[in-house]
């Protein structure tokens, strides 16, 4: 409802396509936007598809491919709801101490200030779309990936150690890293 309330108050539509530019602002923002942009951020990738530059601050879109066992350790964020399309693969999302199987069709929907957590638990990559709200989620994957170079440069493991270890940048973006007792099994390492 919140998108179509936006394209409906600014009575137009953007289509996102950074190969057919028709007019200057819109080449100067597409320019300054990460669309197109991949970060890398240790057992997984964002290709970001849509950032808060192109779609007006409404929302940041991303393919993410997540390698098996690859995920989030349990969080909660203050800023963003988010949506997750699974398009290949088997997700384990738990909200409340509740775990559901997600695969590909299925949409899971983590509102802000709910913790959670994600993980591939097939035997192959997966894949989703994730959709963040209000955008600029693009931001902290950046400075997340930032980090986990650092640590990757210094020789660290970059699983989940670092991650946990990013709760400053985490912080600064307004999402809490919980315990790590809550983590999924196979990310207990």
């Amino acid at each position: 409802m919140g998108l179509s309330r936006t394209l409906k108050a600014q009575n137009t539509m953007t289509m996102i396509d950074t190969r057919t530019i028709s007019r200057a602002a819109d080449a100067a923002r597409i320019a300054a936007s990460a669309v197109g942009r991949t970060f890398l951020l240790g057992d997984h990738t964002a290709l970001c598809l849509a950032d808060a530059a192109t779609t007006g601050g409404a929302f940041s879109m991303f393919d993410v491919t997540v390698e098996p066992g690859g995920g989030t350790p349990l969080h909660v964020h203050a800023n963003e709801d988010e949506t997750f399309y699974i398009v290949a693969g088997r997700f384990a999302f738990t909200e409340a101490g509740r775990t559901v199987i997600a695969t590909p069709g299925k949409c899971i929907f983590a509102a802000r200030g709910r913790r959670h957590r994600w993980q591939n638990v097939g035997d192959t990559s997966g894949r989703m779309i994730v959709l963040a709200s209000p955008g600029g989620f693009e931001r902290f994957f950046g400075a997340l990936e930032r980090c986990l170079k650092t640590g990757a440069a210094s020789g660290v493991d970059i699983r989940w150690e670092p991650l946990l270890a990013a709760n400053a940048v985490m912080a600064q973006f307004g999402i809490e890293t919980l315990r790590t007792e809550g983590l999924l099994p196979c990310l207990k390492g």
